[in-house]
């Protein structure tokens, strides 16, 4: 006879409900976080890569070898030119004068010579010229004459003729370009010669400075001014009388007589 187990008490029950209700909870809220790790990583994944941030250039060093301002001719590392002597100069000119001189006898020769490329074309246009001149006055004798058949010869032979003649005239005008361009070279090497040894006759012969002449004028002494000698004062003339310069003169009284004289000139009523 099988046993039958004895009823619970109500608490366990109630204790029982509530721990398998955690539990539960335990168990969702486990199951929620690995699917929140599997949707970060999924977006982890797909998300582009973070660049770095690239320094910016104003904060890139610049190296040592360069100044402020750009300039390395002022660099403390740059020696300062020395300046060449004299002697040093006139062999730097002979050498240019040498070698301005080889090259202006290689181009002298080249315009001058007779049987240059220049010559030649210039030959060649010429007879080709005078024979094309030659078939056309031909060829209008013959249609003067009415010679059909020598006309079409003469007309077969012009065709050959102009096509001669414009290749030699092509010719002729490159050589004219080319002669053109050796003679301006010419006289900028002549020009550039006389320079050279100008400056080399004044390395060789320097001239003298002559002394400065002063600008200002002399000085002009004045003329001493003439001494008069002081005037002495009126005496009057009377022998034996000596005057003596430091008394003052007196007046001079008038004579009797001569007052009478000219009482009675100037009184005519008085008897």
């Amino acid at each position: 006879m099988r046993s039958v187990p004895a009823p619970r008490p109500a608490n366990d029950c109630r204790l029982s409900a509530q721990w398998f209700s955690v539990g539960r909870l335990a168990l969702l809220c486990l199951a929620c976080g690995g699917a929140v790790e599997q949707w970060a990583s999924a977006q982890g994944g797909n998300a582009a890569p973070v660049s770095e941030p690239k320094p910016s250039v104003s904060t890139k060093e610049r190296p040592a070898s360069e100044s402020t301002n750009g300039d390395k001719s002022k660099s403390p590392l740059t020696p300062a030119p020395v300046p060449l002597s004299d002697a040093e100069r006139i062999a730097n000119l002979q050498l240019l004068i040498q070698a301005d001189e080889a090259r202006q006898k290689e181009l002298q020769k080249s315009v001058d010579d007779p049987q240059s490329s220049y010559a030649e074309a210039d030959k060649a246009f010429q007879e080709i010229s005078t024979e094309l001149d030659s078939l056309k006055k031909a060829a209008k004798q013959a249609e003067a004459d009415g010679e059909t058949q020598r006309l079409a010869e003469l007309n077969q032979k012009i065709t050959t003729a102009q096509t001669t003649w414009e290749a030699a005239k092509r010719r002729f005008e490159l050589e004219i370009e080319a002669r053109k361009t050796r003679k301006a070279s010419l006289d900028a090497l002549n020009v550039n010669l006389k320079s050279n040894r100008d400056l080399l006759e004044k390395l060789r012969n320097p001239e003298t400075v002559p002394p400065a002449v002063p600008t200002t004028p002399p000085a002009t002494t004045m003329p001493a001014p003439a001494t008069t000698a002081p005037a002495t004062p009126a005496t009057d003339a009377t022998p034996g009388l000596s005057v003596n310069p430091l008394v003052p003169m007196l007046p001079a009284v008038p004579s009797s007589t001569g007052a009478l004289a000219n009482s009675t000139a100037t009184d005519p009523n008085q008897s």
